[in-house]
């Protein structure tokens, strides 16, 4: 029978009797050269856009000029974003199409980035709520337009994943080894990031441990090089320990969270995974230092906090949802929440640590709709992915009819995308969770996770409909 998946060929004659054209693949979903499309391969731009997003990922994770200081004056984030962004333009320009695919996804980030600019005039300090969306939400919002352009395809998923696996476990192997070494602890014992950005303090830290674990886990029980396998699981024990030694109690729930969610969609998948994680749970929890559980039984008691950050966390949520209500429709501004000094606040020169709060003090009700949104479109967009894969938003049937047509689309069982729909609503689960107890609206770990659901919903959708014709 012939393989259908990813025909180039195909899809090519299929978007022409559509009315439209299709960006030119230049392998399918096993790396094999596709067929030609009569119109050249893919221009160089393309390749550009794909590189820039790539060095730009590296970049932001593992944070080079933070270890050797000289690398900042190359501002290598900004030139990776510059070329990859270069490339996207070019690259679709040259090919007669738009500069960028539209999903809701990218109009929800553009209003988005509307509501912020609307918010300027009225802002408690304008000067500043500019800089938060020139220096954070501008570089997001390109990085993001940029990933779910040029992810289109399973191989460029794979190493996109492969690449955040790397960065993560990099950093969070540094994390395990500063902690043994107790170097780069704060309030005593609690490990921090050996790099700043996305991994700065141990509460974000803990955040991407857990947003990208599930990545770690389901990749290293993937069929393939055993190396490679290995490699993955060690990761995933280096981050497991790392939200562990960081001591976050946000970081804890939304790891407990992530973890059951991620036991119940592997099951089908891979019965391996939940089996594993319960006898991960039976040896490590007798291993977890006292000093973790002493910290963790202070979210139900007020009297074994001694840094009084559970009070002040309360105190904050409290005058984030007054600020809220004294300024409900435009807030008081992008980024400014921790500038705001009424003469009640509590908690002067501080952040919510709420996510969603953040953005309705900061930006009322007309940034929190879309913000909101967005948080639907990636669950929603992981669940599509999910059952365009497997044939069902629970899992893939086990026999029947069903069955039989999932392997007319050549899904097999560790393909990529497979994979991706297992890790992708867990991650999601653990980000969510986390975000009531961060100020992390704008930071990169929720819109890569985005970023990745909306590809795999994407690449699943297109392959689909490229072997409909056959399967039918």
């Amino acid at each position: 029978m012939e393989r259908l998946a990813f025909n180039t060929g195909l899809r090519y004659r299929i978007a022409q009797n559509a009315g439209r054209t299709p960006e030119p693949h230049t392998s399918d979903a096993a790396g094999s050269p596709a067929p030609a499309l009569g119109i050249g391969t893919v221009p160089w731009p393309s390749t550009l856009a794909w590189r820039g997003t790539i060095a730009f990922t590296a970049v932001a994770f593992i944070r080079p000029q933070d270890t050797f200081p000289p690398l900042e004056v190359l501002h290598l984030a900004e030139m990776a974003a510059i070329a990859g962004i270069l490339g996207l333009i070019f690259g679709r320009l040259s090919r007669g199409l738009t500069i960028s695919i539209v999903t809701p996804e990218i109009i929800a980030m553009l209003l988005f980035g509307a509501a912020m600019l609307i918010g300027i005039p009225f802002s408690y300090w304008p000067g500043g709520s500019v800089g938060v969306f020139t220096d954070i939400f501008m570089k997001v919002l390109l990085i993001f337009v940029l990933m779910v352009n040029t992810i289109d395809r399973p191989k460029r998923l794979d190493q996109m994943v492969w690449l955040i696996v790397c960065c993560a476990g990099y950093i969070a192997f540094r994390a395990v080894i500063d902690y043994a070494r107790g170097i780069n602890l704060v309030e005593g014992n609690r490990v921090g990031g050996s790099v700043g950005g996305i991994f700065g303090n141990p509460n974000d830290l803990a955040l991407n441990m857990v947003v990208f674990l599930p990545f770690a886990i389901v990749w290293g029980f993937r069929r393939g090089p055993l190396l490679l396998r290995g490699a993955a699981l060690f990761t995933a024990v280096c981050m497991l320990a790392t939200i562990v030694f960081t001591r976050s109690r946000g970081g804890s729930l939304g790891l407990v969270a992530m973890l059951a969610v991620l036991a119940i969609r592997s099951y089908r998948v891979r019965p391996a995974i939940p089996l594993t994680l319960l006898l991960l749970l039976v040896l490590g929890l007798p291993m977890t230092p006292p000093t973790f559980w002493v910290r963790m039984s202070s979210i139900f008691d007020q009297s074994q906090d001694a840094t009084g950050s559970r009070q002040a966390r309360k105190d904050l949520m409290i005058e984030g949802w007054h600020v809220y209500l004294d300024h409900p429709v435009l807030g008081i501004g992008l980024g400014q929440f921790i500038n705001y000094d009424p003469e009640n606040r509590k908690e002067a020169w501080n952040v919510t640590h709420n996510a969603p709060l953040q953005v309705a003090a900061e930006l009322g009700t007309v940034g929190l709709i879309p913000f909101l949104y967005l948080i639907f479109c990636g669950f929603s967009a992981s669940r599509s992915a999910r059952k365009t894969v497997t044939g069902s938003p629970h899992g893939p049937p086990r026999a029947g009819p069903a069955r039989r047509r999932l392997r007319a689309i050549n899904w097999a069982p560790d393909d990529v995308l497979t994979a991706s729909v297992t890790a992708l609503t867990p991650s999601l689960v653990g980000w969510f969770v986390c975000a009531q107890f961060g100020s992390i609206a704008l930071n990169w770990t929720f819109y890569y996770a985005l970023a990745l659901a909306v590809a795999t919903r994407e690449i699943a959708s297109s392959r689909v409909a490229v072997a409909r014709p056959k399967a039918a």
